[in-house]
């Protein structure tokens, strides 16, 4: 399942493909498996830090890194105002995800920042822990109050 879902969310398996790998591999019925896309593909942004953004867009650079699948990443272009963002870094589009190096690699290249100038923040301790080899300054993500602290303890990271 794991290389499944990588080679989804990397872009190399198109979402056609994906979900009828998943109906065949758990014996899904076609009502069953759209319920599980649709549940999948959901996109809620968290409302408190998105109101937080345009301040955040006028004192730092901001960026996305995301493993996002092409599915959903129409979807998220649909949904969200991403014109804060310096770049947005979707795994679809880049043929890779938060599992490769040159995935966090690639944007700092692009921002021409080395990874010390850079905050990354997620939800996930296995990203941080991937930001942290890197030598990324870290911010594992729960709410807007935990980016808050953040912000406050690297104030001088861009």
């Amino acid at each position: 399942m794991g290389t499944l879902d990588a080679r989804w969310g990397s872009g190399e398996l198109p979402p056609e493909k994906f979900w009828t790998n998943i109906k065949a591999i758990f014996g899904l019925s076609e009502e069953e498996t759209v319920s599980i896309k649709s549940y999948i593909l959901n996109v809620e942004n968290n409302a408190a830090l998105w109101q937080q953004i345009p301040d955040l867009a006028k004192k730092y650079r901001l960026a996305i890194l995301s493993d996002c699948p092409l599915d959903k990443l129409s979807i998220i272009k649909e949904k969200a105002d991403l014109k804060d963002f310096e770049q947005a870094y979707f795994s679809a589009e880049h043929g890779m995800s938060k599992e490769s190096d040159k995935f966090f690699l690639s944007l700092l290249r692009v921002m021409g920042l080395k990874a010390e100038e850079a905050l990354f923040v997620d939800d996930k301790v296995k990203n941080i822990e991937k930001a942290q080899k890197l030598g990324f300054n870290t911010c594992l993500f729960s709410n807007s109050k935990d980016l808050d602290v953040c912000l406050a303890k690297y104030s001088g990271v861009e």
